[in-house]
């Protein structure tokens, strides 16, 4: 009985080390295969919709640096307000 609980010791140590290294590829054996490779996929789930939303974030941030890098070009292309005009405008 020592040996096999020696065994699934080092397979769950084996198992956890190779998560924490980010490794989610392995194939476990014995008892604890079935559920490792349910955690396994479940990680790699979130992994993937953390990278969907980070890639979203960064062209969201392309877009409103090229949006903002524009602005300037704007308000020195737009037509001049009258005096009047501008202060009602600006209210």
């Amino acid at each position: 009985m020592n040996g096999f609980a020696d065994n699934l010791r080092d397979e769950v140590l084996e198992a956890f080390n190779r998560l924490a290294r980010g490794d989610f590829s392995f194939r476990a054996q014995g008892l604890i295969a079935v559920p490792l490779a349910r955690a396994c996929q479940g990680l790699t789930g979130a992994m993937q919709t953390v990278k969907e939303a980070s890639d979203q974030i960064s062209s969201g941030a392309v877009q409103v640096s090229e949006s903002s890098s524009s602005l300037p070009m704007a308000r020195r292309n737009r037509p001049r307000l009258s005096r009047k005009f501008r202060h009602r405008w600006l209210k």
